[in-house]
Order: structure tokens, then C-alpha cells, then sequence
């Protein structure tokens, strides 16, 4: 699993620290959130290059980004 998570890491179209990589019952599940659909769909293409003959399935959330808050005043 490792070396998956290196690759979401280091593949420069996730470069995903915060998503984890877990073995249950023969799957290989992506884990954690990250901002955007489409992160999912690169997330799950960079693992299954990784590792093309496993099964691998995403756990992981996607969040949205707000807009910035007010201007804090020191």
C-alpha cells in the first residue's frame, strides 16, 4: 500500500498527501477527502496505474472550498 501512496504523492496530477490507502477483503479503497470530483477521478486513475490488477474503489470525500471569510485586522 505504500507504494500507492507514494505515487498519489508524487503523481503531479494528485499530489494527495492526506488520502489513505486500505486492504479489506480483497479491495484496495481510497480514504480521506479532497477538494473536487474530478481529484476523485485522478486519485483512481493514478492508484489503478499503480497497481492495474486490483480492484479499487473510493471511500474518499469530496469537499468544497467556501469563499475566503473578512479580512482580519491586527
Amino acid at each position: 500500500m505504500a507504494h500507492i501512496r507514494q505515487r498519489l504523492a508524487e503523481d503531479g496530477r494528485t499530489a494527495e498527501l492526506a488520502v489513505q490507502v486500505v486492504y479489506e477483503d480483497g479491495v484496495i479503497w481510497l480514504e480521506g477527502a479532497v477538494t473536487g470530483e474530478g481529484r476523485v477521478e485522478h486519485l483512481l486513475a493514478v492508484a489503478r496505474e499503480a497497481v492495474p490488477d486490483c480492484e479499487i474503489r473510493s471511500r474518499v470525500q469530496v469537499t468544497e472550498l467556501g469563499a475566503p471569510g473578512p479580512e482580519e485586522v491586527l
